[in-house]
């Protein structure tokens, strides 16, 4: 019995290690293009967003009202000529260059349609990497009928689960957006210069630049729960996987306030 239990654990700790691993040559391919849209893949957006220059990303629904993205999309950057965000144009549903349901371009002002933390501008922190834009109106949300539904990450809802990534990736033609699910994922504290010892998410997702600010949801009983945001890419830490900025009750309650401060209650 004793060398059953020996063995059991043994296995355990195997499967715990190679969980905590990514192959992202392997996964690569794994990623599928999407060809037709529908629910919740028309709730990601693409981005493109103008300071001095134009360069991309991804966004996503979570209210009539409400895109999220990552916060390094939208961030004032003060080490820049151009420190700000001043353009970003929208195309919803977009699976090609010139197949989308609809796009649009609005003027951005800092806390004003557009928010990230001040702290996360004077310094970047992968635990703050989240932006919020904010709509005039609901035009954009009318052609799709949906948004992802923010919720507080837990681990223990996730177990046993597969969570899905939708994004558009540099190393793909623009504008087309592909989508992929996995098993292999797990928290991870960071202890350099993290004396909290927050975390954030690792997973094998294989990623590139533009799908940063992608969703990460897991879907159940209809409802699509997203939980975590891309953000990063695998050099950040001593795990070769990639990374997603967790919604946290901090977090969460950041987003909640900004809205709330714009007219907007996330939590109705």
């Amino acid at each position: 019995m004793k060398t059953f239990y020996l063995s059991l654990l043994l296995l355990f700790s195997v499967c715990l290690v190679k969980a905590q691993e990514c192959n992202l040559e392997e996964t690569k391919n794994r990623r599928e293009q999407v060809n037709s849209i529908k629910k919740p893949l028309n709730y990601v957006v693409q981005i493109t967003m103008k300071r001095g220059k134009k360069y991309n990303g991804t966004a996503f629904f979570i209210h009539p009202r409400v895109l999220l993205t990552a916060g390094h999309n939208l961030r004032k950057r003060p080490q820049f000529i151009f420190t700000r965000v001043k353009s970003i144009t929208l195309r919803v549903g977009a699976i090609n260059p010139n197949n989308y349901i609809i796009k649009k371009k609005y003027r951005t002002t800092q806390n004003g349609n557009i928010y990230t933390r001040c702290t996360f501008n004077r310094k970047y922190s992968i635990y703050e990497d989240y932006g919020i834009i904010i709509l005039p109106d609901e035009e954009l949300y009318n052609q799709i009928g949906g948004t992802f539904k923010l919720t507080l990450f837990n681990s223990e809802v996730l177990t046993g689960r597969d969570i899905n990534l939708a994004g558009y990736p540099g190393d793909k033609e623009f504008c087309t957006l592909w989508h992929d699910k996995t098993s292999n994922f797990f928290e991870y504290v960071n202890s350099k210069d993290n004396p909290e010892q927050l975390e954030y998410l690792k997973y094998d997702f294989f990623t590139r630049t533009g799908v940063s600010g992608a969703p990460v949801w897991y879907s159940d009983k209809g409802e699509n729960y997203v939980f975590a945001i891309h953000t990063y890419g695998n050099n950040n830490d001593d795990k070769k996987c990639n990374t997603a900025t967790l919604i946290t009750t901090e977090v969460y309650n950041d987003i909640i306030n900004f809205c709330m401060k714009k007219g907007i209650d996330l939590t109705k």
